[in-house]
């Protein structure tokens, strides 16, 4: 996981026209999480980005279902691996994923302008997204979990902003 981690050009799409693998990946993903009713919306640009995100709200049916299917993946991994493993692995991978995230927005920022807020963000939900699928290859789940559909969505190059309204905004 940290070699897949290290070696993702992250956010490499951000600011491009969406294509349809990563429309249609991000279409399985709600559905698995149990929100086909949602519409992708393509972000284009930093700012609107950060509208996106002060909009994202943490208190959603969305992110309550991330929370859900986070939670019982954590259970089954420490379960099948114990905490100490469990422990030592989400601290390396998320160190190694924030880090990367990082070096690879501040590269964005520089040509597309964006703040400091918003990088960390960015980075901090790309942390999250590594550390959810190591969770997923802890816990023996398979690439059809929802947030193995959603670190996809990374793997693309892509930020899934969240949740707002109808919406599901896609950078």
């Amino acid at each position: 996981m940290v070699r897949i981690v290290a070696s993702l050009d992250w956010f490499s799409a951000i600011g491009t026209p969406l294509l349809a693998r990563s429309r249609t990946d991000a279409e399985i993903y709600l559905n698995a999480l149990g929100f086909s009713d949602l519409g992708v919306a393509p972000i284009p640009d930093w700012r609107e980005a950060k509208a996106a995100l002060d909009e994202r709200t943490w208190e959603s049916a969305w992110s309550d279902a991330e929370d859900q299917a986070r939670t019982a993946l954590a259970a089954q991994a420490l379960d099948i691996n114990g905490q100490d493993v469990v422990s030592a692995a989400v601290g390396y991978v998320s160190e190694r994923a924030h880090d990367a995230a990082t070096n690879s927005l501040n590269a964005c920022a520089a040509l597309l302008g964006a703040d400091p807020e918003l990088i960390e963000a960015a980075a901090g939900d790309a942390r999250d997204a590594a550390c959810q699928a190591l969770l997923i290859a802890l816990s023996d789940e398979d690439a059809d979990h929802p947030l193995a559909l959603k670190f996809r969505l990374f793997e693309a190059g892509r930020w899934p902003v969240g949740a707002v309204g109808s919406s599901f905004n896609l950078f």
